[in-house]
């Protein structure tokens, strides 16, 4: 199979992670009981030795057949909704100016962001095989994507004073 996911793919394989821990790497965004056995189909095919699987944390049972499947629970993560039809945001009476990030200020982005998750214990830094600096180094690399490529952020605000 190619790295390209395939229309009903329960899986997709992650050259970027494969090129940074060394390993045959795949991600599966929505685990559930239902597709756990097409997930691990696909991991067999493609000789996946590490799969980031994300499943709802409503779904309790999908977290227990991971486990079942030799899979460890890593992390969990928090989506945080603010409405803004619901409640605007108050005016700023701070000296602090909020902007985008310009295009000249994406390696400090990099770096803040390496300071921000070096000691973050998140699903790749909870994992003993793969490596604390190349760990960190994923951080790095998306907070950069998310400053150049519109597909992974659709905007990144800097704080001025």
């Amino acid at each position: 199979m190619s790295a390209e996911p395939a229309a009903g793919d329960p899986a997709e394989l992650s050259p970027l992670d494969e090129a940074r821990f060394g390993v045959k790497s795949a991600r599966a965004r929505e685990v559930n009981t239902q597709n756990l056995p097409a997930v691990l189909d696909f991991c067999a095919v493609n000789q996946v030795e590490f799969l980031v699987a994300r499943c709802s944390t409503a779904d309790i049972s999908a977290v227990h057949a991971l486990e079942s499947a030799g899979f460890h629970l890593m992390d969990t993560l928090l989506y945080l909704r603010f409405d803004l039809k619901k409640t605007p945001i108050p005016p700023n009476d701070s000296s602090v100016l909020i902007r985008p990030v310009r295009p000249d200020e994406v390696d400090q982005v990099g770096t803040l962001a390496f300071t921000a998750f070096e000691n973050f214990y998140g699903h790749y830094h909870a994992d003993p095989r793969l490596d604390p600096r190349k760990s960190t180094e994923v951080y790095v690399s998306w907070a950069q994507r998310c400053c150049t490529e519109p597909s992974a952020a659709s905007l990144v605000l800097a704080a001025e004073t």
